[in-house]
């Protein structure tokens, strides 16, 4: 059973280097050059992935490169710093949580032993002062 449909364009290295030295270079975005050159961001990152790990076929002139390394780099440590905060903030709810619960026990303990009612009904109307 063949398979039918689109195949993968191929582009050539000429290419894929024009598009990264726009994005180097000329300071474009990878959403930016998606839309110019038809090209799906994925794609121009797997090129720039290419790139920086050495393994390119296309050579690109040393500044461009070590332009691309420096561009990696800042987005590896974007990355670590915003998965900092995601542990700060997780551990911030945890502790937010069980404070929350501790004042909920505090509230059922305070009903129970002096019998009122501490909890705000809902649907209840504010008194008018």
């Amino acid at each position: 059973m063949t398979k039918l449909g689109r195949s993968k364009p191929r582009y050539s290295d000429s290419f894929k280097a024009l598009i990264i030295k726009k994005l180097i270079e000329q300071d474009y975005s990878i959403v930016e050059l998606s839309r110019q050159y038809g090209v799906s961001t994925r794609t121009i990152t797997r090129w720039i992935d290419r790139f920086t790990n050495g393994n390119n076929s296309i050579s690109l002139h040393s500044q461009t490169q070590k332009t691309l390394n420096k561009r990696k780099s800042h987005q590896d440590d974007s990355k670590e710093a915003l998965l900092k905060q995601i542990e700060q903030l997780e551990a911030s709810l945890e502790k937010e949580k069980m404070r929350s619960q501790a004042f909920k026990t505090m509230i059922e303990i305070a009903q129970k032993k002096f019998n009122i009612s501490i909890e705000k009904k809902s649907g209840s109307k504010q008194s008018k002062k």
